[in-house]
């Protein structure tokens, strides 16, 4: 596992026990929900999305939405989820 804190963001690697990337079978990538999530007193917006390993995932992507917040400060696994919302299909 490994994690990369973009100040706006984080990429957190991973991998799934017993399978190979190839075994995976998942599209290059899957959008996730918005959170609304708590950093210290500030509320960010923030989306998210699963990489496959055509991407170089499997990898989540957590990303901000128009805010300004610099999460260099912050401690990432601090962060609390207020509220998710999955975008409708269309």
């Amino acid at each position: 596992m490994s994690r990369e804190n973009t100040g706006a963001g984080f990429y957190t690697g991973f991998e799934i026990a017993g399978t190979s990337n190839d075994q995976l079978g998942w599209p290059w990538m899957i959008d996730g929900p918005l959170a609304r999530v708590q950093v210290v007193s500030k509320e960010v917006l923030m989306g998210f999305i699963l990489w496959g390993p055509e991407r170089g995932g499997p990898q989540l992507e957590g990303f901000q939405y128009g805010n300004d917040v610099d999460l260099y400060e912050y401690d990432l696994f601090a962060l609390q989820i207020i509220s998710l919302e999955w975008p409708r299909a269309s």
